[in-house]
């Protein structure tokens, strides 16, 4: 049921109130458990990967459902969509290599794109490394130092960064924004 401007879901076990969603402007899925804090083993690999193909999955379903469908679907991938790239620039159209943060991003932008069945505009944020400072979320929540430390301050002074709520409303606003983009 919907309580307000709240839809009710349970992404466990797959079930979402599809009908809360019907008419809403936007959908925006940053979904997934952190990738670091534990060492990847094949049982990390695996909770990384399914929180986010069983939660993007849930979603775009969902929206390709609707009779009135959101203008857009925005979710998170990672630049590590594009795997070991070595010192060269990257962008968009930048080939894979390939190896599990690629095959987990694709895998995950597949699944947003199922939202795109009754044209909704879908966006795919190719997330880099999360600067948080609260708990453990993000790099700077695992005590980044020295080196690191004077970059981040200069990169914070100088004003040179975009923050995920900046990254998602160029997305939702700008209509050009569509498939994956950095």
């Amino acid at each position: 049921p919907v309580v307000g401007d709240t839809v009710a879901w349970d992404p466990a076990s797959s079930r979402i109130d599809a009908k809360g969603l019907d008419g809403v402007d936007a959908v925006v899925n940053l979904a997934g458990v952190g990738i670091g804090g534990a060492k990847w083993s094949d049982a990390r690999k695996d909770e990384i990967l399914q929180s986010r193909l069983s939660v993007t999955g849930l979603l775009s379903s969902a929206v390709a459902r609707l009779s009135r469908p959101p203008a857009v679907f925005v979710s998170a991938s990672a630049v590590g969509y594009y795997g070991e790239q070595g010192d060269r620039p990257i962008h968009e159209d930048t080939p894979p290599t390939p190896g599990f943060t690629h095959d987990l991003c694709a895998a995950w932008e597949r699944e947003a794109a199922k939202a795109s069945a009754l044209g909704v505009r879908v966006c795919v944020m190719r997330i880099g490394v999360v600067l948080g400072m609260v708990g453990a979320q993000g790099l700077l929540g695992y005590g980044v130092t020295s080196v690191m430390g004077a970059i981040v301050v200069e990169i914070f002074q100088g004003r040179r960064y975009a923050t995920i709520f900046g990254t998602v409303m160029v997305a939702l606003m700008a209509g050009s924004a569509l498939g994956p983009w950095l």
